[in-house]
């Protein structure tokens, strides 16, 4: 039951395992030498800018960070239930907000196994469920909790072969999305070629088409608009939200709304 479907020629079921015996806290003080780095949904483990520079409300220097050294994973107990879990990939210690826990796996586990399964929808979903506090903004995984948690893992072999075939598939994304930043260039240099006029088509007849005209967006667009009373507007759920000049009308947030929904006028 603890299996999942896709193996690779692996038999044996999944152990459930208590993530305090695979894991080992680290809360060295840091000695304020490491760059500063931060912990942030979008890139992991990455270097501090001005968008999380948060220095200014630090009481104590000497006590405020802790290290991070490479291959070690850093937790995030407010914004775990999003995936504030990541590995520390580059090669040299860092430091960051001794609010966060730190810690490394040890040769019970695959590492590399254990970043891509901590951070996998099924356990962020789990961490979600497993998350308290009285009000929803506020609730959080504390670490005494995240360690106490009992959940499958393969054998180890197993565990370096799943990390195997899942790092290919991620190694393809990334080269996929550079090529995407490179198309997205390549668009943006053409379209400016062509609006400047530095590149010109010809017709099917391999002639050149006419010299381009200035003329004004009256000329070549018709306003439409069809008046209606504020007043004489009904809110019907349907398919389409129906916008005023100040938002959806009605004064409905649109921003909770979960049904889409159109106007009537009244006869």
């Amino acid at each position: 039951m603890n299996s999942p479907k896709l193996r690779f020629n692996f038999n044996d079921s999944w152990e459930k395992l208590q993530l305090g015996s695979v894991l080992v806290e680290r809360s060295t003080i840091s000695n304020n030498t490491e760059p500063s780095y931060s912990l942030t949904l979008e890139n992991g483990v990455t270097k501090k800018t001005g968008r999380y520079e948060r220095s200014f409300l630090v009481d104590n220097e000497s006590s405020a960070y802790k290290v991070v050294k490479s291959g070690d994973f850093v937790y995030n107990p407010m914004n775990l239930r999003f995936g504030a879990i990541a590995k520390h990939k580059e090669n040299f210690d860092v430091r960051v907000s001794k609010y966060y826990n730190i810690f490394s796996t040890n040769d019970l586990v695959d590492s590399s196994f254990c970043e891509q399964y901590l951070r996998s929808p099924k356990m962020i979903a789990y961490y979600d469920k497993m998350s308290t506090g009285s009000l929803i903004e506020k609730r959080r995984v504390h670490f005494s909790d995240f360690v106490n948690f009992k959940i499958p893992f393969p054998s180890k072999q197993e565990q370096e072969k799943i990390s195997s075939f899942l790092s290919k598939i991620d190694n393809q994304i990334s080269q996929l999305a550079r090529e995407i930043v490179l198309l997205n260039s390549y668009n943006k240099g053409v379209m400016q070629k062509i609006f400047s006029q530095e590149i010109r088509f010809k017709d099917d007849a391999g002639n050149n088409y006419p010299e381009w005209e200035e003329k004004t967006l009256a000329e070549v667009s018709k306003k439409k608009s069809s008046p209606i009373s504020a007043n004489k507007i009904e809110n019907n759920f349907g398919e389409y939200k129906i916008y005023g000049a100040s938002g959806v009308l009605k004064n409905i947030d649109f921003f909770t709304e979960e049904k889409p929904y159109v106007s009537v006028v009244k006869d």
